[in-house]
């Protein structure tokens, strides 16, 4: 194995990190979601069936937007928006909630950082598969 080739075998493990690093924070990390809920709970609970100003957040993920069972405060924009909670749906909706349905009642501005949201998307998962 000459120089070059070490060189080329460095340069492929140093790609192969950062894929593997952003894929990581892409995925998010429940701990720190359950921290960056906090706000959150001022008007969400993960506990099935406990709504508040906004709804129970319970076995959000694959469940249609705007049809938590007993919650009665949904706008129309979001009882009539096409959209299935998942990871996707969830980045859009945490970074621009009126952005991405536009009419929705939900008095938050988002979060812009990509980090923060992924965190709070896996927490979102991870409280949803508790069942």
């Amino acid at each position: 194995m000459g120089h070059s080739s070490t060189a080329f075998t460095f340069k492929m493990a140093a790609v192969l990190f950062a894929l593997l690093t952003d894929t990581a924070v892409a995925a998010g990390d429940a701990e720190r979601g359950a921290r960056d809920f906090r706000p959150c709970m001022a008007c969400h609970s993960v506990n099935l069936g406990e709504h508040s100003t906004g709804p129970s957040l319970a076995n959000l993920w694959s469940r249609k937007a705007g049809t938590a069972e007993g919650f009665p405060r949904y706008s129309k924009a979001l009882k009539g928006a096409d959209v299935v909670w998942n990871e996707s749906s969830l980045d859009k909706w945490l970074s621009d909630p009126r952005g991405f349905i536009p009419g929705t009642s939900m008095a938050f501005q988002g979060i812009k950082d990509a980090r923060e949201r992924a965190d709070l998307i896996a927490y979102l998962k991870a409280v949803s598969e508790k069942k």
